[in-house]
């Protein structure tokens, strides 16, 4: 693909290289039913550029951005109810918007600690990450795998919170990096078009990696969000 033939819409085409791929993993598909949500580039940048928290981490109602809009609803109903009703009418999916990462870590920072206690486990893992099959994993030397492993089986609510965290970051930092393309080489001159395309040549090649995210705690049980060592961030 040469410089001169990259239009507005190959640009916008590119973005959606960074939505489709953030399903291929189902570590980072929070929602079974990602498939069905397409992104545009000004949806892209909407959700980038969300502001407003209204997060309640200790499970009350809670803004969060979905496929339907902006619904307000407690955080634990719509943890547990994400299957599809009989009828087939598929529930709101949750979009990788800042405010929906806050939402998940304000009810982890709140809610984790106590479940941890409330099953005997004296302390969370140093780290929590998925792998590419979407099955939760933790250090090597964590002593308290096993019975972590049984009580996320026995609460889909904690199970959703953590793996919704870690793939809601993963999508986000791809959809992120298809809005920074587009404005690099938006506001590049044709002289730094070569330099830009380099720089998100794996994006343009649709054969990404996808972002590794991953969830820590502090002493005092605050959730720390990181992707690729990074902290995540707006």
């Amino acid at each position: 693909m040469s410089i001169q033939n990259i239009s507005s819409t190959a640009i916008r085409e590119i973005t959606g290289n960074a939505a489709r791929l953030m399903r291929q993993d189902p570590a980072t598909s929070p929602a079974k039913h990602a498939d069905n949500v397409t992104l545009s580039a000004a949806g892209l940048r909407a959700l980038s550029s969300e502001q407003e928290a209204g997060v309640s981490g200790a499970g009350g109602k809670v803004s969060l951005d979905t496929n339907q809009g902006v619904v307000n609803q407690d955080i634990e109903s719509f943890l547990v109810d994400n299957k599809a009703k009989s009828n087939g009418e598929l529930p709101p999916l949750l979009m990788p918007s800042q405010r929906n990462i806050d939402a998940l870590s304000g009810y982890l920072s709140a809610k984790f600690p106590g479940f941890l206690s409330a099953n005997g486990i004296p302390y969370a893992p140093e780290q929590i990450t998925y792998d590419s099959a979407g099955q939760v994993q933790f250090p090597a030397d964590y002593p308290y795998a096993k019975e972590l492993k049984q009580a996320l089986q026995e609460s889909p609510v904690m199970a959703n919170a953590l793996s919704w965290s870690v793939g809601l970051s993963q999508s986000k930092a791809l959809l992120d990096e298809g809005v920074r393309f587009q404005q690099e080489y938006l506001n590049a001159s044709p002289q730094q078009l070569g330099a830009v395309l380099a720089r998100h040549a794996q994006l343009l090649s649709g054969n990404a990696p996808a972002p590794q995210a991953a969830i820590s705690f502090s002493p005092t049980g605050e959730v720390r969000l990181t992707v690729d060592g990074k902290p995540q961030s707006a």
